[in-house]
């Protein structure tokens, strides 16, 4: 079983639990859902957009409205399965989802004004595949939202620790914002700005294996540091904003 296909399988066994457990649903992650809403909300309104890595449709709903036509893609046909679910409870009839993989995307060049990949890329092995196909993908002069693991935190490895005792949780593959910058250059994605999410982590895949105290104790040191700044470790998830210049 090759990475695409573990991480298919995964995402396949997470999709009922998904949103309670990472979602607009879990009390984990509420701040982080905030921030990805109002960034998305923030994006210019556009004719297209892609939402890569749709998951279950979280945030659908609000790239609607900044699109008159929205496609989605996920790996995961359970995952695909529950966002158009998703998207007919909420009456999203400009929302069109499929099955489809991030390194190979099934649309036509230049096709897109912007483009979406909120918490997924991390989860991609190929990111330069990626990257590629997200250029390819979008139009001159159209925004790329990325979000990404910063490997310099340490907090980054409490979730790569948490892959072996997982055994159907999805891998991760961080890397440095350098890296990923030099990525986007590459393929004429100029970064515009990178947006922080948390500095911290103290999501649901985490807490599923730590120890009470010491997942209490992240609780505890982030909200801290989101008062005394002067006490924050390197920003941990985060989203390029990129702009495709040729």
């Amino acid at each position: 079983m090759n990475d695409s296909e573990f991480q298919q399988k995964s995402f396949d066994q997470q999709a009922d639990s998904y949103e309670k457990l990472y979602g607009d649903q879990s009390e984990f992650e509420t701040e982080i859902v905030e921030k990805r809403k109002q960034l998305i909300l923030g994006s210019p309104s556009v004719k297209t957009a892609l939402d890569i890595g749709c998951g279950t449709g979280t945030f659908l709903g609000f790239i609607s409205k900044k699109a008159k036509k929205v496609f989605a893609v996920d790996a995961s046909e359970k995952m695909v399965q529950k966002a158009k679910e998703r998207t007919k409870k909420e009456k999203l009839p400009n929302v069109e989802i499929m099955q489809a993989y991030a390194e190979k995307l099934p649309f036509k060049t230049g096709q897109f004004e912007t483009i979406y990949c909120i918490n997924t890329f991390y989860h991609i092995k190929e990111k330069e595949k990626t990257i590629a196909e997200i250029a390819r993908a979008l139009k001159k002069g159209g925004t790329a939202y990325i979000e990404f693991y910063n490997i310099l935190n340490p907090f980054v490895f409490l979730r790569l620790l948490a892959n072996p005792f997982e055994k159907n949780m999805p891998h991760v593959y961080p890397d440095t914002a350098g890296g990923i910058k030099k990525m986007l250059e590459k393929n004429q994605l100029q970064v515009q700005r990178i947006a922080v999410l948390s500095h911290v982590e103290t999501s649901q895949a985490v807490k599923r294996w730590l120890p009470g105290f010491l997942f209490h104790f992240l609780l505890w040191y982030r909200n801290f540091s989101d008062r005394f700044t002067i006490f924050r470790l390197p920003k941990m998830r985060c989203i390029f904003v990129a702009k495709k210049t040729e």
